[in-house]
């Protein structure tokens, strides 16, 4: 799914403080054909920095080095884009999920 639908648009999402151990869950989606949400790789880790999310991208970069982004939809969290600008380049537009645009505007 990711190499199939993964130069369309990439969803990233994490939690934060939702557990007792303070781990943190990141989600990565591709949208198939049905314009449906569908999960291609997780990741859970006690941190998110970019050092962090460097390798994870690299690790999905490596099992698909055919992989060309295009877009990429995250949370106002600047460490996944740099991670993955890192791994994937430049080339690649950034949006902010909905949800947090929202909460921006109200700063």
């Amino acid at each position: 799914m990711l190499k199939l639908h993964g130069h369309k648009i990439l969803c990233i999402d994490a939690t934060h403080g939702t557990n007792a151990y303070d781990f943190q869950l990141l989600n990565v989606l591709v949208v198939d054909d049905f314009h449906h949400g569908y999960p291609v790789a997780h990741f859970i880790s006690n941190k998110q920095d970019e050092k962090t999310l460097y390798y994870f991208f690299l690790a999905i970069k490596e099992r698909c080095p055919d992989l060309q982004l295009t877009v990429i939809m995250t949370d106002d969290d600047y460490s996944g884009w740099n991670a993955i600008t890192a791994v994937f380049g430049m080339e690649i537009n950034h949006f902010l999920c909905k949800g947090h645009r929202h909460i921006l505007q109200l700063q």
